[in-house]
């Protein structure tokens, strides 16, 4: 280990002892390079979609998993319950991106109480319709409060930018309104291998929830290479891939909107390959 990689390491052991969401375990996954820790997308699909999704992350053996909880009905309750992983609940809907400020901790509160104990709790996705100054005294600071009130052990992710130089520059903004005092997390979406721009953005430690590529035929090299890069560049071993499956079977996509329980639709060499080095045995 050289000398940079070294004291960054000592850095990160400190900051485990100050920061709920940095723990030995974590440095140690990622001084290993463990890749099956990484995770994967799924959204919270229904009918025989949900069974599909549940047979690629079998085969998959995929551990790790962000999906969107619902703020107006329980959409990732059914696999929560039947598919033991380590799960980012987001805490968002796709009818309701941005909720009524005033409706907000209500919503909250009751996401987090039909999802109790996930790994960790991000708030909202992608919020461009708010200013960032509004994402965190608004949403941001009410959410991570009726957390940790309902638990102070849960842990609470602020938002992902979009994965644009927009994004980014949202990124520092938010950290500029207070955001690193509102969360254990700061969550970054990269689709583009730049990870380095946001290294001095923020003092909590980082979870990319979103990374990727719409070229099937470009996936493995990128859960190979480019994610063990943003790993590396970032110091976090979640990194989640996006997505098993989606509305459009764009490029992004594992297996098709189309695949049902016993028959999926593979669109992706990417579910080989971790079938093969990390499925059933």
């Amino acid at each position: 280990m050289d000398r940079r990689r070294f004291l960054k390491g000592a850095a990160l052991a400190a900051a485990a002892a100050a920061l709920p969401g940095c723990n030995t375990d974590l440095l140690n996954a990622f001084n290993q390079g463990e890749e099956h820790l990484w995770g994967l997308n799924v959204h919270p699909f229904s009918g025989d979609l949900f069974g599909a999704q549940i047979e690629a992350m079998q085969q998959m053996g995929i551990q790790r998993v962000r999906m969107t909880l619902g703020l107006h009905s329980d959409l990732a309750g059914p696999y929560l319950r039947s598919y033991g992983a380590e799960y980012v609940g987001l805490v968002s809907d796709f009818d309701d991106p941005i909720p009524n400020a005033a409706a907000w901790p209500d919503l909250v509160r009751n996401a987090v109480l039909r999802s109790p104990g996930l790994f960790c709790y991000e708030i909202l996705n992608e919020p461009v319709d708010l200013t960032p100054a509004v994402y965190v005294e608004q949403y941001l600071t009410p959410a991570y409060q009726i957390i940790k009130g309902i638990n102070p052990g849960y842990r609470v992710a602020a938002a992902a930018p979009t994965g644009t130089s927009s994004g980014r520059l949202d990124f520092y903004q938010m950290t500029s309104a207070g955001a690193d005092s509102w969360c254990d997390y700061r969550a970054a979406h990269l689709y583009s291998d730049n990870p380095e721009y946001y290294l001095s953005g923020t003092k909590r430690p980082f979870l990319v929830t979103e990374t990727g590529i719409d070229d099937p035929a470009r996936h493995v090299p990128w859960w190979q290479d480019t994610m063990a890069h943003i790993s590396g560049v970032l110091e976090t071993d979640r990194v989640y891939f996006y997505s098993l499956s989606n509305s459009e079977d764009s490029g992004y996509a594992i297996i098709s909107r189309y695949s049902r329980p016993g028959a999926l639709g593979i669109m992706s060499p990417l579910y080989e390959y971790l079938k093969g080095k990390y499925g059933p045995r």
